[in-house]
Parts: structure tokens; sequence; C-alpha cells
């Protein structure tokens, strides 16, 4: 083999050999995920919880002896959730794959949420999920390991649901796609690879009530796709292959297991420029502006009764930040720009009075992207 040669990729989908640690897993969608993880040859499975396991981990446990374990960390408490990352590479001998799983939801009319309501969510769901991923990165690099960040994201990442709205689970679940993209951009000189699988409607104990609604039937001829809920199983197929050696050069992607949700949001191409981090490295402000477009989406479909909701995206606009820039980064910055020159914050006017005006009356829950024609380089 010559020094321009890669290795023969692996093509089979399995585990064997790997150390896995699944946050949120003593229960729900995170067992089934160990489970799936098992089944495909996983040496040893952690679960990194809050919680106390339950009579079905005990019963995942017997079945594989020796291969199951759980660690209790809080994972908005960064310290904890690396003491957790620590303990398994100590005890197991080393760590390949996280999977990101710990969340909260909480369905309400937005105009119900109190703040803890939303700190909670977002402590949980987008926070403890940085700082998981980060964690299990610096473990890999200190291992040289090329490892394995999944996160569970979600379908209301990309759609809201009018029957159980929350505008801020799903704020915060396209945080966590768009948190992808940035963290497989930095991380890709590690050799870390950085997906997300977003669930649909998956039977578990918080989803219950969903086949007992009495327009049921309706709604699955409505929404095609299977007539029926997931099993948390059936969704171990994606993680298992994202952490698996066979996804060696899959990474910045969302596999959706949604069954029965239906079609996704078509993103533009200036959308996925956006999301995936279009200027620099900054994560925390690109995740909460995909944040701001799902929430957008979300209070356009509750709020659309009483009021429209819409969202313009600016690109490069000559403000008092862009002086601090070095001159070579703004000359970089203009090439990728088509219209060859920065907006200015008067050319940003336009689209906001016909946001606001009665010319826009049929137009709700849509993003306007005003950056020049801005493409990836």
């Amino acid at each position: 083999m010559t020094a321009t040669e890669n290795p023969v990729p692996h093509t089979q989908v399995a585990l064997s050999g790997k150390v896995i640690a699944i946050t949120g897993a003593n229960r729900g969608i995170g067992l089934g995920i160990a489970e799936c993880c098992l089944d495909n040859g996983a040496d040893k499975v952690y679960s990194i919880d809050i919680g106390e396991t339950g009579d079905d981990f005990a019963a995942l446990s017997k079945k594989y002896p020796g291969k199951l374990f759980a660690v209790t960390a809080n994972v908005t408490e960064e310290a904890t959730i690396t003491a957790a990352v620590d303990k398994i590479i100590e005890e197991a001998g080393g760590l390949h794959g996280m999977v990101v799983n710990a969340g909260r939801t909480h369905h309400k009319a937005a105009l119900d949420f109190t703040k803890e309501d939303i700190e909670t969510l977002f402590n949980v769901n987008l926070f403890g999920a940085f700082y998981t991923a980060r964690a299990a990165a610096r473990a890999f690099i200190k291992q040289g390991v090329k490892g394995s960040v999944v996160f569970t994201a979600s379908m209301a990442s990309y759609r809201p649901n009018k029957r159980v709205p929350s505008a801020p689970y799903g704020a915060s679940k396209a945080g966590i796609r768009n948190m992808t993209h940035t963290l497989a951009m930095e991380w890709a000189q590690y050799g870390i690879r950085v997906n997300s699988v977003s669930p649909g409607l998956v039977k578990t104990a918080m989803t219950y009530w969903v086949p007992q609604q009495p327009d049921w039937e309706q709604q699955l001829k409505y929404y095609g796709g299977f007539p029926r809920l997931a099993e948390v199983q059936e969704l171990g197929g994606a993680y298992v292959y994202l952490l698996s050696d066979a996804a060696s050069y899959t990474t910045s992607i969302d596999i959706p297991v949604n069954g029965v949700i239906g079609t996704l949001t078509e993103m533009t191409s200036s959308f996925v420029a956006l999301v995936r981090g279009m200027t620099d490295i900054k994560m925390c402000y690109n995740a909460s502006k995909a944040g701001v477009l799902q929430l957008a989406k979300s209070l356009a479909v509750e709020w659309v009764d009483f009021c429209r909701v819409n969202a313009v995206s600016p690109g490069y606009v000559q403000t008092k930040i862009m002086e601090y820039a070095p001159q070579e980064m703004l000359d970089k910055w203009l090439t990728q720009i088509p219209a060859r020159q920065f907006a200015s914050s008067y050319e940003l006017k336009g689209v906001y009075l016909f946001c606001a005006s009665d010319a826009s009356s049929y137009m709700t829950g849509s993003n306007l992207v005003i950056d020049g024609g801005f493409t990836l380089p």
C-alpha cells in the first residue's frame, strides 16, 4: 500500500470490540439503542443517566451479562459528564462512540411557557448535549480514537406538530441538527464523525396517548407511511450504522426515522449554507439561529389565527463588528458573494417592511435569505 492509498473501508455494519456510551439509556429510546448496539456486537454499552435503572434495564443486563452498565451523571453539569466519560474509559479501557440521547419534552402553547420551562428544556436538550459531545470528543482525541458522536434530534426540528405544540422543544432540536453540522466540520481534522438521527413518533411511556386519539386512523391516512408508531428498537439500526466503521466517511448528516410523519420541509441551498456554519466556527451562534428558524415555523402554526410569523436571514452586513475583521478575511468573504459586496443595513429594510405589510398577507412560516447569493467555499 502506498502512502497515498487509504485502508480498505469496512462494509459490515457491526460494533465488534467497541465501547459505546449512551446518555439517557436507563429506559425508553436510549435503552432500545443500547439493545441494538449489543445485538450488533458491541463489547460494552454504558448508560449515562441521572435516574435509576428499572426492570427493562435489568432484563437486558441479564440477557447480556457483563456488557451493560449504568453510570450516574447529570448532563447539564459538564464536570459530571466528563467524570462519567473518564470512569467509562478507566473501566472499559476505551471509548469508541457516544450517543447523545438524553432529552426532555414539554408540550403546551407557546404563550403558556414559563421562563423555567424553557430553561429546563434548553439546559438538557442543547447545553447538556453540547457538554456531552465535547466530553466525548476530548476523550477521543486523547485516546487517538477516530470516534463517532450521534445526536438524537427529532422530526420536530423539521416541522411543528399542531396537536402537541412545543416551540421551545422544536427550537432546541433544530439547534441539535445545526450543532451536528458545525461539530462535524470542526472535528473532522481529528477523524471524529458527528451525525444525528431524527425519530418520529415512537412507542414509549410518553406517547401512549397517540394511538388512543379518536381520529388516529384518519391521521395515518393523511400522513401516509407506516400505520403505527415505531418500536424503540426500530430506531437502533440508524445509530448502529453511524457508530460503526461502515460509516467511516459519513459525517454531518441527519437520518430521519419517521415512518408516519410524512415529507420533510425542503431546505434551499442558502439555508443549508446557514445551517452548516457559513462563516467561522461559532457553534453556539449557529445553533441558536437554527433554533430561531424553527421557532418561527412553530409559532406560525400556533398563531395562524391572529398573526403571521416569518424570519429573515441576513448574510454579511456592514456593521461595527466587521471593522475588527482582518482585511484578508474580508477579501475572502467577498469572493464567496456573487454580488461582490457586503450588505448595508439599509438594504435589509425592504424585506422587513415587506414582511410587515399586507403584501405578505398569505406568507407565514417562511425564511427569507438576504445574502447576496452567498455560496459555500
